[in-house]
């Protein structure tokens, strides 16, 4: 718990806004505060919330919010903090859609012949218009990232990225992996680790399990209640993940078996209702049958592990 009294997804706020952290005096950073808009009913427009680069508390001037970073934020942000002592900063903002953006539920990407490639590969990936809509799901055909289907991470209600209305994306190419280099791109900056993909879903009240994968892609056929972790897991994303309003059920993809269990158990001993359903080595959650991989999820909360 923060000395403020906040749990679960303020550490992943303080280390989202942290990202675009600019040096102040005195050995503070500073930036945009992330709770202002909860605490005082609008959000900062100047960067109020600071953090002291020896002792790792932060707080917020504006506002009062104030904690300390845990361990895993602490050393990321030291470290980025380092890294923006010399060299040149990316000027790419992970909080805006890229260039080139359309949603592709909404005119012109639900129509455009140069976006026609991105709308036949979710088709056949599964994802049906309702929730392409949903999760505000677009494509770019031109920019940096041209040829890629683009998700956002989208916050929580009443949470207030520091620079525009996304926490950041992934873009993922809508042709062969074989063809490129990198089939999934992020945005320079992004807080990678500190963000949880569908994070909204944790905040429903429900029995419903929540389904914790690793990919964006893997959370449609259970949508609205798949959750991603972006990646590898980091504290701040546990800690989340613990405050869950809901049973957790945790389904990597088959060759990370033995990182959903270690998941499972480390939220089952801090006291969420968890559980994991180890995969085949082969297998992907979304190549599961939605029914199959459901009462999975509903088994594992009482048995704590299920092998399909």
């Amino acid at each position: 718990m923060d000395a403020d009294g906040f749990r679960g997804r303020s550490a992943i706020r303080v280390a989202a806004a942290l990202r675009t952290a600019r040096r102040g005096g005195g050995g503070w950073w500073v930036a945009h505060c992330p709770f202002c808009v909860e605490r005082m009913g609008t959000p900062a427009r100047k960067a109020s919330l600071g953090v002291n680069e020896e002792t790792s508390i932060w707080n917020c001037f504006r506002c009062g919010a104030k904690g300390c970073l845990k361990k895993d934020d602490a050393r990321e942000f030291k470290k980025r903090a380092a890294e923006k002592g010399g060299g040149r900063e990316s000027t790419e903002n992970p909080y805006q859609p890229p260039e080139g953006f359309w949603p592709l539920a909404e005119e012109t990407g639900a129509t455009a012949v140069s976006l026609e490639g991105a709308r036949e590969y979710l088709e056949r990936r599964g994802v049906t218009p309702e929730v392409v809509r949903a999760a505000r799901i677009g494509a770019c055909a031109v920019g940096k990232y041209a040829g890629r289907i683009v998700i956002p991470a989208l916050p929580e209600p009443g949470a207030q990225p520091p620079r525009g209305p996304w926490w950041g994306f992934v873009a993922r190419t809508w042709g062969p992996k074989s063809a490129v280099l990198h089939p999934y791109l992020y945005p320079d900056n992004m807080p990678r680790g500190h963000v949880l993909y569908n994070e909204r879903a944790l905040d429903e009240v429900t029995e419903t399990p929540l389904v914790v994968v690793e990919g964006a892609f893997d959370t449609f056929p259970v949508w609205p209640d798949g959750c991603a972790l972006f990646g590898e897991t980091s504290e701040a994303q546990v800690i989340a993940l613990t405050y869950a309003k809901r049973p957790v059920a945790v389904v990597l993809d088959g060759d990370a078996w033995r990182k959903g269990v270690g998941l499972a158990r480390r939220l089952a001993f801090d006291g969420a209702r968890a559980g994991a359903v180890i995969l085949p080595p082969t297998l992907d959650p979304d190549q599961v049958p939605v029914r199959e991989l459901r009462e999975a999820c509903w088994e594992c909360i009482e048995r704590g592990e299920v092998r399909l």
